[in-house]
């Protein structure tokens, strides 16, 4: 859970409430969940296979990328 946190949020303030959100979800919900996980190389690779060129983000508000991924 910390290498996801640093390698994926990154920034210590959001690290905290990420955290503390988790914390109140795993109460609230009587779940428990664990700190440990992995990473499943399918998805990852299928992810990066694809790079979305329209980003909708409301009714009539989209935003187009023009370019390769880099």
């Amino acid at each position: 859970m910390d290498k996801f946190t640093k390698e994926v949020i990154g920034q210590n303030d959001i690290i905290e409430s990420f955290k503390q959100f988790k914390t109140e979800y795993q109460k609230e919900q009587d779940i428990s969940i664990s700190d440990n996980f992995s990473i499943s190389d399918s998805a990852v690779k299928k992810g990066s296979k694809t790079l979305k060129s329209i980003i909708k983000l409301d009714k009539n508000f989209d935003i187009f990328i023009h370019g390769n991924r880099h």
